[in-house]
């Protein structure tokens, strides 16, 4: 027994090392919390071991673009690693915390320098970047061997099937509160045409919403989904009981903005 015991001991040692550990990652932004959770849950799938990782969303926000941390959100930041900020459009405060030196020193910072869209949870070309970005940092923090897109592959997954489920509405044209799937749109071939950028208060103008009206009155406005985005508001001349209209928030739509994104427009011949 005694043999025995000594034997286990030693295969403990030449075995720990080389095993992962469970790291817990911190972030900023409330969508980067979700799709580290997301990929952790595609990554148990096939695996006999759990996630290499956790996380951790440091902040309680409704809205990102706006949110502004006070003092003792910054001692929280400073005390966090590692840490994944992100996508920094949404978060200026990010740059100026690192430029002051108030970041933790294993930190990643999403930005248009490495990937090429910070939507990236909407698009696919943008979500297989950050996967290959998280997961060279995810292995590096964890000893982990994380190797397979599966959240990349899910991603193309639902836009391909918004795609399908567009083609069975005839939809061929889009109008978009706000950008954020304008990209996924347009790699569908649909016309986009954006009400406003990244400003939430920004009026529309009068160019935009002049030809949004010509869209909707050429006679096929059913070929035409507008979709109202949570934060923005959406002109009242251009919503009618007649015409495709949908709400959609890509942080309040769960279980992924994507699939929500899908179901709402599998669903729109129901209400006509």
């Amino acid at each position: 027994m005694k043999k025995q015991g000594f034997l286990a001991v030693i295969f403990l040692i030449a075995v720990l090392p080389s095993m992962a550990a469970t790291v817990e990652i911190s972030t900023t932004h409330p969508q980067v919390a979700h799709v580290l959770d997301h990929m952790a849950q595609l990554y148990g799938q096939g695996h006999k071991s759990a996630s290499p990782w956790t996380v951790k969303s440091l902040f309680k926000m409704k809205n990102a673009h706006h949110f502004e941390p006070t003092i003792s959100d910054l001692k929280k930041l400073m005390r966090s690693s590692p840490l994944i900020a992100g996508p920094l459009h949404h978060q200026g405060w990010v740059t100026k915390a690192e430029k002051s030196g108030m970041l933790p020193k294993a930190h990643l910072l999403l930005t248009k320098s490495n990937i090429s869209d910070e939507h990236f949870w909407l698009e696919t070309k943008a979500a297989c970047q950050t996967e290959d970005l998280l997961r060279e940092k995810i292995n590096l923090w964890s000893n982990s061997q994380y190797t397979e897109n599966k959240w990349c592959q899910w991603i193309e997954k639902e836009v391909l099937a918004i795609g399908e489920e567009l083609q069975v509405k005839k939809i061929k044209r889009i109008i978009l509160a706000h950008s954020a799937l304008k990209k996924l749109f347009q790699s569908l071939g649909m016309e986009v045409l954006v009400l406003r950028s990244e400003d939430h208060h920004q009026e529309v103008s009068m160019s935009i919403l002049k030809t949004a009206m010509a869209w909707l009155e050429e006679g096929e406005a059913k070929k035409v989904l507008m979709i109202k985005e949570d934060g923005f508001s959406f002109p009242l001349g251009l919503q009618r009981k007649d015409r495709f209209l949908i709400n959609w928030s890509s942080l309040v739509n769960r279980p992924e903005p994507l699939t929500s994104l899908k179901e709402s427009i599998s669903k729109l011949q129901e209400n006509y």
